[in-house]
């Protein structure tokens, strides 16, 4: 068992901050990162397939995506919509720094129903902003499948998107 938790101490001391980082990134609260970066630590060290992977970051990253985002489906956080348009100042507002973040909630959500693969690849690509090689090399995939499987997240998120946009708009019409 020491052995065991100095891997995970290892892990911690030098992809601690990314992957606290991720776990802000995904549920834009300081105080559930740290609260999902323990239940992690206590996770890996309980996991027998942590010991055994190949790249034990990437286990750790998926567990981390998985915590953040079975967190996200038990809290369902609301956040007013507020939108401030026509704004020349380029810092934004408050209310603009709220929209933005509805909106990254609303694609958040979308991407809950890709495949895992899938979504992690849609994170680390588009959230954390890893190079197609470097996740490739992770995962075990080459370049070309990982942009594949990214775009093809796009797609379905933008789908997603679309039919609840579109459903929203139906509602309004026959509310009117």
């Amino acid at each position: 068992m020491a052995d065991q938790s100095e891997i995970v101490m290892d892990l911690l001391n030098s992809e601690g901050s990314r992957l606290l980082g991720l776990l802000k990134r995904l549920t834009l609260r300081e105080d559930i990162a740290q609260d999902l970066l323990q239940e992690l630590v206590i996770r890996l060290l309980e996991s027998k397939k942590f010991f055994g992977a190949t790249s034990k970051i990437a286990f750790a990253r998926r567990c981390a995506m998985n915590l953040a985002f079975n967190w996200r489906r038990r809290a369902r956080p609301k956040l007013p919509g507020l939108s401030l348009e026509g704004q020349a100042d380029p810092k934004p507002s408050p209310h603009q720094q709220v929209a933005d973040a509805d909106e990254f909630q609303e694609i958040l959500r979308a991407s809950e129903t890709l495949s895992e693969l899938q979504r992690d690849i849609f994170i680390l690509h588009f959230v954390e902003q890893e190079s197609y090689e470097s996740i490739a090399s992770q995962y075990g995939k080459t370049a070309q499948q990982v942009r594949g499987l990214a775009h093809k997240a796009i797609e379905d998120i933008r789908l997603r998107l679309n039919r609840h946009e579109d459903s929203s708009q139906e509602q309004t019409h026959v509310r009117v």
